[in-house]
């Protein structure tokens, strides 16, 4: 079957329309380093005998959070106390707690519950 000149006119704009609209919708890799993240975030687990983990690292030049799992009411897990970093939070049963951790000083700094002492640390380094 023959096209028009006009029929052909048509196809052509069309198909290449069709292959605009496909480029410009294409996806899009980025070849960038991902963007840096704006704090550290590390998730304890308090158990019946101990944090898990009981040694968290931190780089010394990104903000830092802990957050506390407390899922046991037992009066020896109430509160979290750093004293080195001026931190002592009470830590609610069933809830998580978030602490924060600011500090730009390598260093390790230890970090305990409040009645029955199970003891864990914060390290702090330079990377």
């Amino acid at each position: 079957m023959q096209l028009t000149p006009i029929e052909l006119a048509v196809t052509i704009i069309g198909a290449s329309l069709i292959i605009l609209t496909l480029w410009y919708l294409r996806p899009r890799t980025s070849w960038a380093a991902p963007p840096a993240a704006s704090f550290q975030e590390v998730v304890v687990r308090i158990l019946p005998d101990r944090f898990e983990p009981a040694t968290i690292v931190f780089s010394a030049s990104t903000p830092a959070k802990i957050r506390f799992q407390r899922m046991d009411g037992s009066d020896e897990w109430e509160t979290c106390v750093a004293p080195d970093l001026s931190i002592e939070r009470k830590l609610p049963a069933g809830k998580i707690t978030t602490i924060d951790v600011t500090s730009d000083q390598p260093g390790v700094y230890p970090f305990h519950s409040g009645v029955i002492r199970r003891d864990g640390l914060i390290v702090i380094q330079t990377m």
